[in-house]
């Protein structure tokens, strides 16, 4: 049976914290879009190179080993100053985190130098300062990556939101708000209560195109989508499916709370003004609202009949208003 001494056992793990610390470093720091493919390329060549070595010194003979641990122990200050050299490079273009871990290479740095130059100075840092060292720069790593971590969160929901915000009127988009609804649908599901969807759709918006410009009439979706976000609570899902056309996903525990909803948006959207840049606009709105207790799996059978019940209002105001008085 073969037993690792102490100097194969320190050059085994020596050689393994270098092939690790580089792979971390390049995860954490994107080399791959940071460095040019060749220097890149190099690093990790001679990690496995170091990799190879300490595995085979483990079976040479103590002569032969020898030999191995100083080669080894040559590409290794050269990947070390390849990987500080490209810690630095990536500190100057403010890659994140780059400081921190760069702040962890130093303390290694200045530890392996007072082991060197201090050890007259105080025999406790030149025994222990290494491991006091690799033990602050574990967790300087340790918090950058969980930074790491948070920033990637944080970008993955803000790309997100992005692609499920509506540009125009900053609410829900088609996608956005088909998603988020049909998790307030999975909810009223399973517990019940009162859900309400409302298909809203400006009357008569071509012709406030055609009367006061297309700058105006995305005037009014802006001001209409604030006027729906208002109206409704935090926990409504308000999107713009399209042009004119508004939805808005109300999750209520009585039929009282969901036609107080529905009736405010009604009234508020029967008879405006709105205010823009250019005109005084009258704007109204035919609402279609579906209420029910029923559970339901079809978000568009639910949009579908809210959809009809908002044409035969229009149909009914337009018939009101073309009566002979």
């Amino acid at each position: 049976m073969c037993v690792l001494n102490s100097v194969q056992l320190s050059v085994l793990f020596a050689g393994l914290t270098i092939f690790a610390s580089l792979r971390f470093l390049d995860q954490l720091l994107d080399f791959k879009a940071l460095l040019k493919k060749w220097q890149r390329s190099a690093l990790h060549y001679l990690s496995l190179i170091i990799l190879a070595l300490v595995s085979v010194q483990i079976v040479l003979s103590s002569d032969v080993g020898m030999m191995v641990n100083i080669v080894m122990s040559k590409l290794t200050l050269v990947i070390m100053v390849g990987i500080l050299l490209a810690i630095l490079y990536a500190a100057y273009h403010k890659v994140h985190c780059a400081k921190l871990v760069l702040l962890g290479v130093s303390t290694i740095i200045l530890a392996m130098l007072a082991r060197f130059y201090l050890k007259d100075f105080s025999p406790f840092l030149q025994r222990y300062g290494l491991i006091i060292a690799v033990t602050i720069e574990a967790l300087i790593f340790a918090f950058a990556a969980a930074q790491k971590v948070k920033k990637l969160d944080n970008d993955r929901m803000a790309a997100f939101k992005r692609a499920a915000t509506d540009p125009l009127c900053h609410i829900l988009n088609r996608d956005g708000w088909e998603g988020a609804a049909k998790v307030l649908l999975d909810d009223f599901n399973r517990q019940g209560g009162y859900i309400t969807l409302m298909f809203i759709d400006v009357d008569n918006f071509k012709r406030i195109n055609d009367s006061f410009g297309h700058q105006s009439g995305d005037d009014v979706l802006r001001i209409l989508a604030k006027i729906l976000k208002r109206q409704c609570r935090e926990q409504d899902v308000v999107g713009r499916l399209g042009g004119d056309e508004f939805v808005v996903l109300s999750y209520c525990h009585s039929r009282s709370q969901s036609e107080r909803l529905v009736g405010r948006i009604k009234a508020r959207l029967s008879n405006l003004t709105i205010q823009t840049p250019n005109a005084q606009i009258p704007v109204t709105a035919s609402v279609g609202a579906v209420v029910t207790d029923t559970s339901c799996k079809n978000l568009d059978a639910l949009l579908q009949e809210a959809d009809l019940l908002m044409y035969e209002q229009k149909k009914a105001r337009h018939t009101e208003v073309s009566q002979p008085i």
